[in-house]
């Protein structure tokens, strides 16, 4: 039995060279594993043997192994009936061996973490104090149920709250209402036409004369109805051959203009600042050293900032419901947010429980809102709105003015 004190100690120690052992567990898994498999022993024997093992390797070094609550040996013990039920199934099967997959869980999302992922998030709720977590009505506290887990979107969850905790979580999902429009904004809505006929809107639209010196939200609105009339009319839309270049740079510019008079930026295809910060932090839960080659930032296909401020982010896909959709919308998207709330929130820690960042994912003609808070403890909450779409009646006029109320939004609530 043996483990590589180089390896695993020194790369899973602090700053204060410790190391915790529920971590080490999982680093050492297969070794654990695989001495159990061939050994008389009993669990107690063997995990109390693997105990004094670490514990006098460490001390050759000056490191302090320290226990918790979770020591993750359950993780080994699983392993061990899985090998155990693998070996009698391969002494009574005479058929070939074939692979199959659990059905036991509920889980959907078909990305199971891989062994540093695990030890980097256990190393994260080692991390987190008592007296910050979301405590719930029923007295748990949902970073304690979340350790196994990592969306409540799984099927898991079931298993792991009530039905009365998930709908107390759940409540937190929904999208706050965005307050309405100026009123001279709203009045000139109110005012088109409503009708499926674009050239009647188009045309209605082209006659209002709005100064863009004097009131450059009104003349964006206006200028907004009519370049996207214009495209249903020439039939530029609705979409054909056209590339994610090109939704970006015909269709969906006008998110773009809506902050040529404010005093936040708007930038397509940016390195997210945010990004690159978190991912260059000096001390890693998986590096001794320092890293010598810095790594860029996530580049999102849109960026929303104030000074060195990230407040919000959009990806653009040309299809519904495609694979970039899924990844972008599930995964680099929620990434690219997380990393500019953490960097906002490393400035101005205050701001932490007040802070949201918002996040559109924008699917053919639809755009879709998303926003990623810490409204408790140390979970994030994702909450997901209900999409608009870009159309020819004057009912799809909601995405422009869901557009300009966030910008408003922005402007309200920037630090």
């Amino acid at each position: 039995m043996s483990i590589d004190e180089e390896g695993y100690l020194y790369e899973l120690k602090d700053d204060e060279n410790k190391v915790f052992w529920n971590e080490l567990v999982i680093k050492c898994k297969e070794q654990i594993v695989a001495y159990a498999s061939n050994t008389n022993n009993n669990q107690r024997i063997i995990k109390a043997t693997w105990v004094q093992t670490v514990k006098e390797i460490a001390g050759k070094y000056n490191i302090a192994i320290v226990h918790n609550e979770r020591d993750n040996w359950h993780i080994i013990l699983n392993a061990l009936s899985i090998k155990q039920s693998s070996s009698e199934s391969l002494i009574t099967t005479t058929t070939t061996t074939t692979t199959t997959k659990s059905s036991s869980s509920k889980s959907t999302l078909g990305t199971p973490l891989n062994e540093d992922k695990k030890a980097t998030t256990l190393a994260i709720y080692n991390k987190m104090k008592q007296d910050q977590k979301w405590r719930l009505s029923s007295g748990r506290f949902v970073e304690e149920v979340m350790l196994d887990f990592a969306y409540l979107e799984d099927g898991n969850w079931e298993e792991q709250f009530t039905e009365v905790e998930l709908e107390e979580i759940s409540s937190h999902f929904i999208m706050d209402d965005i307050d309405e429009l100026p009123s001279h904004m709203q009045h000139f809505i109110d005012n088109v036409p409503v009708t499926d006929n674009i050239l009647e809107i188009f045309t209605y639209v082209s006659c209002q004369f709005v100064n863009p010196e004097t009131d450059p939200d009104l003349y964006w609105l206006k200028s907004t109805l009519e370049s996207v009339a214009s495209m249903f009319i020439t039939k530029y839309l609705p979409i054909t051959d056209q590339q994610e270049r090109d939704l970006i740079r015909r269709v969906w510019n006008f998110i773009d203009i809506a902050y040529d008079s404010s005093i936040l930026k708007f930038r397509s295809e940016k390195q997210c600042r945010g990004s690159k910060v978190f991912r260059n932090k000096k001390r890693k839960i998986s590096a001794v050293d320092i890293m010598g080659k810095q790594l860029h930032g996530q580049i999102p296909d849109m960026l929303i900032f104030y000074d060195k401020w990230e407040l919000g982010m959009a990806e653009v896909a040309k299809e519904e419901a495609n694979t970039k959709e899924v990844v972008e919308g599930g995964k680099k998207s929620l990434d690219i947010m997380n990393s500019m709330f953490l960097n906002v929130v490393d400035l101005h820690p205050l701001l932490q429980c007040e802070m949201k960042i918002t996040g559109y994912l924008i699917s053919k003609l639809k755009l879709t809102p998303m926003e990623l808070s810490n409204p408790f403890g140390y979970v994030k909450v994702v909450k997901r709105g209900n999409g608009r779409e870009i159309g020819k009646n004057s009912e799809r006029l909601k995405i422009y003015t869901m557009t300009c109320q966030q910008l408003l939004k922005f402007e309200n609530c920037r630090v």
